[in-house]
């Protein structure tokens, strides 16, 4: 299993407990509507992996390499009062997140990387706020593990 895997792994436990009423967690779902009983859905899933800044130092026998994945976080909610929904699950999942920076011991860094707030193109009733969040991890080489 490679490290950004391992990484989703980690933060799907992580935002996931404990339970919000009424909202599904989804695990790299393509697309995902909430539906009449869910208030709403949070998908996480794996973005960009951004190229790595390769290090070494004459005492290191092998070189490192820092890595970089986005891991998106798309939270969907209907109704009207939608965009409030999403914005307070996207902050409380964002919180929960950086209470373990490290994610569990794999990785060194966190970032915020903005969000994205739109409405649904399927249905009218839906808002969608995308988040972005940077990764940061280390590898030997150009290992990906």
């Amino acid at each position: 299993m490679s490290t950004p895997t391992k990484i989703l792994d980690a933060i799907m436990v992580m935002v996931q407990s404990p339970a919000i009423d009424g909202v599904k967690f989804y695990r790299n779902k393509t697309y995902a509507v909430p539906s009449e009983k869910e208030t709403a859905i949070v998908n996480v899933k794996l973005g960009r992996e951004m190229p790595p800044s390769l290090m070494s130092a004459p005492t290191l026998v092998a070189a490192t390499a820092d890595r970089t994945t986005e891991v998106l976080i798309d939270i969907l909610a209907r109704g009207d009062d939608a965009l409030d929904q999403c914005e307070r699950l996207r902050l409380e999942v964002t919180r929960r997140l950086y209470a373990n920076e490290s994610v569990n011991g794999l990785a060194f860094d966190i970032e915020d990387g903005g969000a994205v707030r739109d409405g649904d193109d399927l249905d009218g009733s839906v808002i969608r706020v995308t988040a972005a969040i940077f990764i940061k991890y280390r590898t030997l080489g150009v290992d990906n593990d």
